[in-house]
């Protein structure tokens, strides 16, 4: 049987595609790692539990922490709510988007380090702005802040992410510039 002939320039951009979509699939999927210390009987439990559903240890317990995720409530200023759901109003890839985002959800919720940057982007009146932020986070912010103005400036928040950082702890810095 003969093949049929193709462009080569085809099948170079196909296995270019494949290989780059292969990459993006591979980094939205990273797992991080987590040392956790279990009592010996709920490790036979997990271990029986992955035989039955013929699956990885780990993936098991990933499974029911998700799990618990979404049905476990926990109070919260605007009533009680999953975990699940606080993790959709405040989760960002950006450190400073997301410590900014909990902090409006609710300040019980920040560690103390969190606190003192919180505290840092509060007192400084550069990072707030009577604009709304860009649509992307206009969803989140709304429920989140309903009606908080000024509003947090992000960019310029997490363009100077270090300083504030060094802020909190008690450091003296210049702020940089927005761009």
């Amino acid at each position: 049987m003969t093949r049929k002939p193709t462009d080569q320039k085809s099948e170079i951009a196909a296995a270019v595609w494949a290989k780059a979509m292969a990459k993006v699939k591979k980094e939205n999927t990273k797992a991080e790692s987590m040392n956790v210390r279990l009592n010996p009987r709920t490790k036979f439990g997990l271990e029986l539990l992955a035989r039955h559903q013929h699956r990885s240890l780990s993936s098991v317990v990933d499974w029911v922490l998700a799990e618990t995720l979404r049905t476990e409530e926990m109070p919260s200023p605007k009533g009680d709510r999953t975990v699940h759901a606080v993790i959709a109003q405040t989760w960002d890839p950006h450190e400073a988007d997301r410590l900014v985002l909990l902090a409006l959800w609710d300040t019980a919720l920040l560690t103390y380090e969190e606190s003192l940057i919180w505290k840092t982007i509060q007192e400084e009146k550069t990072f707030w702005t009577a604009k709304k932020p860009a649509s992307n986070t206009r969803a989140v912010l709304q429920s989140v802040v309903a009606g908080h103005n000024p509003y947090p400036d992000f960019a310029r928040i997490r363009q100077n992410w270090l300083q504030i950082r060094a802020a909190a702890i008690g450091e003296v810095v210049e702020y940089t510039e927005t761009r």
